[in-house]
């Protein structure tokens, strides 16, 4: 055998294979950290094509702001706990206490629940409740002089906002595209160098791993919404989000067009006007919003590279950080006599590949009031158009203008061939009362009416091959941005390297192949012994030379004749017995 050959077969640490019945790893599964991204777009439509009521301030009285100022903060507060808890009520004067009455109402707005009295302010105190995890006398006091609206954030969790009146009216029509962001598990290698340290001839050590999990001051500095979404990193991207948008867009919208749910990016840098060509900016402002997020995620993700360290301590032999977690301990030692063992500790790395495509489209009217806010679907975007503007035919050209955006969408490669977002198609009703429930369905006869529709795409499917031989992965939807990403991960891999220099002299050597060559010639010994035995048919004689041989003694001139045992009292064929 050659000096450094192994006598095991080196094998890759997993192996698929090309037969079957083998197992398959299929990466085309997105992490449970996927989320939604919302792209604000303005439709340019002058304010001159708005129906008056939707141009001007509504009549004194009649918005939240002006009926909010007519309550009393102790029955702002108890109008908005009867909403959320149960109605309290003041029980009669006999019982001399204080009842509540579970409510079975679902949960309600709270600027409707803010401005109608439904109970009578109680005499005891309002019950200790929070809405949406702010107390409610703090809900109250805020909503004296904003508008409370409950929106879902990025983490799935109710907030509140808290919206100023208006300081002007101004209608505007905002396309909401929803933007979903799936990561998938890449190439998984080595990364860097963590430790390495060397064990002499017959050494022993106890080590110890410490990952960057342990680390509670850094908790949050690790997390990202990538491989490790919560709260915290929600939270974090949409601050990081912000202040990208700052420094490379400048928002022309406000808080009353935004809908719940999702991570909100900012219009783009790019002046909009009633009059400017709508099919050049489209395009361009989705692009610069996709950016936006992108340079947010790769900050946010670099953030967790830097702090994502592992130490191996030679040292210390183990450290508790939480009760739910150790470090974990191992005790290594160097079997060989004459030669150094090596080790080398490399953190292993996680590529993740980050998809983000077109997945929804929400329409928006707003006029910074929001009782005048009107969130629609493309089904009902035409609706929606004639009720807020005064000319229908105005409301049909804005109509097909976002439509004919939507059905020329560019993805991330392709500038020259868009894709159709939508898909336009008849929807057909026929007379169901007249029908004869035997005959076929649909009847033959003309269908009683005949509507154009659109709707997203229901084949719409996009692919992407991340490299060569890998399974493709696909979306339902328009991709706008992939983007591969490494991240360390919690894990180690180590490696072992026999060192090549002897560390014994030529008699020390010698003296170890003699110790070599007589374990190997009591194998020797001891194999013959077992062909002897096993040549032996008679399963008796073989169950005595078997004893013979391997037991306490043997049938020799020094044993007096008396086979095994020789000398014990149980044999009788010793005659001194």
């Amino acid at each position: 055998m050659p000096e450094n050959s192994s006598c095991l077969d080196p094998k890759p640490m997993i192996k698929l294979g090309n037969g079957e019945n083998l197992p398959i790893l299929n990466y085309n599964l997105p992490q449970t950290t996927s989320f939604v991204a919302n792209v604000y777009l303005p439709v340019p439509v002058d304010a001159g094509k708005f129906k008056p009521n939707y141009t001007n301030h509504p009549p004194s009285g009649e918005s939240y702001y002006d009926k909010v100022q007519t309550i009393d903060t102790v029955q702002l507060t108890a109008n908005i706990a009867n909403s959320f808890a149960g109605v309290v009520a003041t029980a009669p004067a006999s019982m001399g206490t204080e009842v509540s009455q579970l409510s079975v109402s679902p949960l309600v707005n709270i600027a409707d629940a803010a401005t109608l009295t439904l109970a009578e302010v109680p005499t005891g105190p309002v019950l200790d409740i929070k809405v949406a995890g702010m107390p409610v006398d703090q809900v109250a006091e805020l909503s004296k002089n904003a508008m409370p609206v409950i929106t879902t954030n990025l983490a799935g969790h109710n907030v509140i906002q808290f919206r100023p009146k208006p300081a002007t009216v101004k209608p505007e029509i905002t396309i909401v595209e929803h933007y979903r962001v799936n990561t998938y598990l890449g190439r998984y290698g080595a990364g860097e160098t963590v430790k390495t340290f060397s064990l002499l001839p017959g050494e022993k050590t106890t080590i110890s791993i410490k990952t960057y999990k342990q680390t509670v001051t850094n908790k949050r500095d690790v997390q990202n919404v990538l491989d490790s979404f919560s709260d915290e990193s929600a939270s974090d991207l949409e601050t990081i989000a912000e202040q990208e948008s700052n420094t490379h867009t400048k928002s022309s919208t406000n808080v009353a067009k935004k809908v719940s749910g999702g991570l909100s990016l900012p219009l783009p840098k790019i002046s909009v006007s009633a009059s400017a060509s709508y099919s050049k900016t489209t395009n361009s402002e989705r692009e610069e919003s996709i950016k936006t997020l992108n340079r947010a995620l790769s900050k946010q993700t670099q953030k967790s590279v830097s702090n994502r360290k592992v130490e191996v301590n030679t040292e210390t032999s183990t450290t508790s950080t939480e009760s739910e977690e150790s470090t974990v301990t191992r005790v290594l030692e160097n079997l060989n006599k004459s030669r150094t063992l090596n080790f080398v500790f490399r953190q292993l790395n996680q590529e993740l590949i980050t998809i983000t495509y077109l997945d929804d489209v929400t329409f928006v009217f707003s006029n910074g009031y929001e009782e005048k806010k009107i969130v629609t679907k493309i089904d009902g975007l035409l609706q929606m158009l004639e009720e807020v503007m005064t000319n229908p035919a105005d409301a049909l050209v804005t109509f097909q203008e976002i439509v004919n955006q939507l059905g020329n969408v560019y993805d991330y490669e392709d500038a020259t061939n868009p894709k159709s977002f939508l898909e336009k198609y008849t929807e057909n009703i026929w007379d169901f009362f007249n029908h004869t429930p035997s005959s076929n369905w649909p009847p033959a006869n003309p269908p009683i009416m005949t509507t154009t529709r659109f709707r997203k795409a229901p084949n719409l499917v996009s692919n992407y091959v991340p490299y060569g031989g890998a399974a493709p992965i696909s979306v339902r939807g328009i991709i706008k941005n992939v983007t591969h990403r490494v991240l360390p991960t919690d894990s180690v891999i180590v490696d072992s390297i026999l060192g090549q220099g002897e560390a014994l002299d030529c008699f020390n050597l010698k003296a170890q192949d003699n110790i070599i060559l007589n374990a190997k010639l009591d194998n020797d010994i001891k194999q013959q012994s077992m062909d002897i035995i096993e040549a032996i048919t008679d399963p008796v004689e073989k169950a005595a030379m078997y004893k013979k041989v391997f037991g306490d003694c043997c049938d020799v001139p020094q044993s007096g004749g008396y086979g095994c045992n020789c000398g014990s009292t149980d044999n009788p064929t010793n005659p001194e017995t």
